[in-house]
C-alpha cells in the first residue's frame, strides 16, 4: 500500500482546561506606599512617637469652690439654681467677710461650706439679727456686724456709730469700708477718750461701755443703721463725764473741733461772707463820700463864679457912672 509522503497528519489542538479554584485577590497594603529602587537602597528614618503625656488638672480657684458652696445652697434653700447674678451676689458677701487678702479672719472655706446655712442665715431678711441690735463693746464692731451678721448687710449700707457721749461727734461709713473705718475712726476716737480719762486718775472698765442699736434713727427700709455709744453702764460715769469736761476746759475744746471740720468750715465760710459783705458796704459809703465832696466843690466854683460875675457887673456900672463909689464899696462887702 502506498503512503503519500506529501500528506502532513495534522496536529489537534489542546483543549484547556477550566480552574474551578478562585484567582486570589493582591493583598491589601493599608498604609504601605509602594518603595523604589532608589528609595530602597536608602536607610529608614526612625519613627519618633510623641509620648502620651496626660495634661495635669486645673487646680480650683477660690472661686470654684465658694461657687460649688453657693451652688448647693441656692438648691437646699430656694429649691433651685441661683442665678448668675444670685450666685455673683453671694460669692460678694462672703469674700467681702472672709476671703478677703487684705483682712486677717479666721474662717477658712472649709467652715464657711460645712456653716454656710448659718453664715447666710440672715441674708435678705426684713430686720438685723440679734448680733447687731444687742449691745456690744467697742472692739466687738467688726466680729458682731461684720464676721456674725449671718449676710444681713449688703456693701452700700450706711452704717452710722455715733459718738457725741464722749464729744467725739459721728463716724459714718458704707459697709464696705467698716473693718478701716472701725480701724482708722472709730477705735481711735474711744481708745484716744479711754486713755485721756485714765490721764486724769479715773479707772472704770472699758467693757460697760457699749454701742446700743437705735432703732428710731435707724431707717431699714433706706439701708440706714444707727447706733449710739453708751455710757450708762459704766461706774462713775459722772465723773468720768467730769473729767472730760475738765480736759476739754484746758485743751480748749481741741478734739471737738477737729471732728467738727465740717461745721468749723461752715462758720469760717460765714465770716469771709460778712467780711466781704462788710467790705462791699464801706466802699458804696466811701464812693457816696466821694461823691459828695465832688458836688459841693462845684457848689463852691458855682458860688465863686457868680461873685465873680457880682463884681465884674459892679465895676461895669460904676465905669458908666450908673452907682457911686461909696454904692460900689458898700456893694463889695456884702457877703
Amino acid at each position: 500500500m502506498a503512503t503519500n509522503k506529501g500528506s502532513k497528519k495534522k496536529a489537534t489542538p489542546k483543549k484547556t482546561r477550566l480552574s474551578t479554584k478562585k484567582a486570589l485577590k493582591p493583598l491589601k497594603t493599608k498604609g504601605i506606599s509602594k518603595i523604589s529602587k532608589a528609595n530602597a537602597d536608602k536607610p529608614k528614618k526612625s519613627i519618633k512617637r510623641k509620648a502620651n503625656i496626660s495634661k495635669p488638672k486645673r487646680a480650683q480657684t477660690q472661686y470654684d469652690v465658694v461657687r460649688g458652696i453657693v451652688a448647693d445652697y441656692c438648691k437646699r434653700n430656694y429649691g433651685r439654681r441661683c442665678t448668675r447674678a444670685e450666685s455673683k451676689e453671694i460669692y460678694q458677701a462672703l469674700k467681702l467677710r472672709f476671703l478677703d487678702k487684705d483682712r486677717k479672719t479666721n474662717v477658712t472655706i472649709d467652715e464657711i461650706k460645712t456653716d454656710i446655712d448659718k453664715v447666710l442665715a440672715f441674708k435678705d431678711k426684713s430686720s438685723p439679727p440679734d448680733t447687731a441690735t444687742l449691745p456690744f463693746t467697742y472692739f466687738e464692731v467688726v466680729s458682731r456686724l461684720y464676721d456674725n451678721d449671718g449676710g444681713y448687710f449688703r456693701e452700700d449700707d450706711t452704717l452710722i456709730f455715733d459718738l457725741t457721749a464722749i464729744g467725739e461727734g459721728k463716724v459714718k461709713t458704707p459697709y464696705a469700708e467698716l473693718p478701716y473705718a472701725y480701724k482708722t475712726e472709730i477705735y481711735e476716737r474711744v481708745r484716744g477718750y479711754v486713755l485721756d480719762v485714765k490721764e486724769e486718775g479715773i479707772t472704770f472698765s472699758e467693757d460697760k461701755m457699749e454701742f446700743v442699736y437705735d432703732a428710731d434713727k435707724s431707717n431699714e427700709e433706706k439701708r440706714i443703721f444707727v447706733w449710739k455709744f453708751s455710757l450708762d453702764a459704766v461706774k462713775d460715769k459722772e465723773q468720768q463725764q467730769t473729767s472730760k469736761e475738765i480736759k476739754e476746759g484746758k485743751e480748749g475744746k481741741e478734739r471737738n473741733i477737729e471732728y467738727n471740720k465740717e461745721k468749723a468750715n461752715e462758720e469760717i465760710e460765714e465770716i469771709k461772707e460778712g467780711i466781704k459783705e462788710d467790705s462791699k458796704a464801706l466802699e458804696i459809703e466811701k464812693e457816696k463820700t466821694k461823691q459828695k465832696e465832688i458836688e459841693r466843690d462845684i457848689e463852691v466854683q458855682k458860688t465863686r463864679r457868680r461873685e465873680l460875675d457880682r463884681q465884674l457887673k459892679l465895676m461895669e456900672l460904676l465905669e458908666n457912672g450908673l452907682i457911686t463909689s461909696e454904692q460900689f464899696a458898700q456893694m463889695m462887702s456884702l457877703k
